[in-house]
């Protein structure tokens, strides 16, 4: 399959392993900030379900979407953690 590409019946907002959340505070708790980068921020969070501590990468959708270039950065990142 060429890469960027869904398979059949898989919703777009789906990368892989990955899947778009409608509302993300049903998921963790969030805490304190651990870093800041081009996309957004890195925060420590509890994830609900697992019990666990965990860090969560906070995207801003209007930082990637304003140029092609961030767009493609991103897709690399997502590509890196698959």
């Amino acid at each position: 399959m060429p890469p960027n590409k869904l398979p059949p019946g898989k919703p777009p907002g789906t990368h892989k392993n990955f899947k778009k959340v409608d509302n993300i505070k049903e998921m963790y708790t969030f805490s304190t900030v651990l870093g800041k980068g081009s996309f957004g921020e890195v925060r420590k969070a509890f994830n609900v379900r697992a019990e666990v501590d965990c860090a969560v990468k906070v995207i801003r959708k209007k930082a990637i979407s304003s140029h092609q270039i961030l767009v493609d950065l991103m897709k690399n990142e997502l590509k890196v953690l698959e």
